[in-house]
C-alpha cells in the first residue's frame, strides 16, 4: 500500500493551495454572513470529483492517480468559484499601485501567512510525533484529531448562527 499512497499524496500535494485559497475564501464570505455561497461551491467541486473519479478510475484506467487528479481538480474549481464571486462583493484584485495599496496587500498577506503556518505547524509536528510512535499510537492521534476537527467545526457553525441572530436583532 506505501507505493499507491506516495503516489496518491504527490499528486494530491498540488491540491494544498487552492484548499488554503477556500477556506480564506469561506472565511470572508462568513464575515459577509452568507454561507450558501461556499456551501454551493463545495458541493459543485464535490460533484465535480465524484463524476471525474469515475471516468478517471475505470475508463482511463489511472486508479489511485486518477482519483487525486480528480480531487485536485475540484479543489481548484471550488477555489475558483469562491474568488469569483467573494470579487463580487469586494476588490480582491487591484492593479491601482497609487498610494499604500501595494503596502496594505503586503500586510494584509504577510498576517495570513503568519496565520496559515500558526495552524499548520502545530498540526504537522503533533503528527509528525505521533507517527514516529508507530501505527497504533498514529491510529489513536487521528481518531483525536478528527474528533477535535468535528466538535471545532460543530462549535463554528453555532457561533456563526449565534453572530447572525445577535447581528440581525432575532435573538436565539
Amino acid at each position: 500500500m506505501r507505493a499507491p499512497a506516495e503516489q496518491f499524496l504527490t499528486l494530491r500535494a498540488y491540491g494544498a493551495p487552492p484548499v488554503v485559497v477556500a477556506l480564506a475564501a469561506q472565511g470572508a464570505f462568513r464575515g459577509f454572513m452568507d454561507t450558501k455561497t461556499p456551501l454551493y461551491a463545495v458541493v459543485a467541486g464535490n460533484l465535480v470529483n465524484a463524476i471525474l473519479d469515475a471516468i478517471f478510475i475505470f475508463p482511463l484506467g489511472l486508479g489511485v492517480s486518477g482519483a487525486a487528479l480528480a480531487t485536485v481538480t475540484s479543489e481548484y474549481l471550488a477555489a475558483i468559484i469562491l474568488l469569483w464571486k467573494l470579487n463580487n462583493e469586494l476588490v480582491l484584485f487591484s492593479w491601482n499601485v497609487i498610494g499604500g495599496d501595494i503596502i496594505r496587500y503586503l500586510k494584509s498577506g504577510a498576517l495570513l501567512i503568519a496565520r496559515t503556518i500558526a495552524v499548520i505547524l502545530p498540526l504537522w509536528l503533533s503528527t509528525s510525533l505521533a507517527a514516529r510512535q508507530g501505527p497504533v499510537p498514529m491510529a489513536g492521534y487521528e481518531i483525536s484529531l478528527q474528533v477535535w476537527l468535528t466538535i471545532s467545526l460543530l462549535n463554528d457553525a453555532l457561533a456563526l448562527a449565534g453572530q447572525v441572530c445577535t447581528f440581525t436583532g432575532t435573538g436565539i
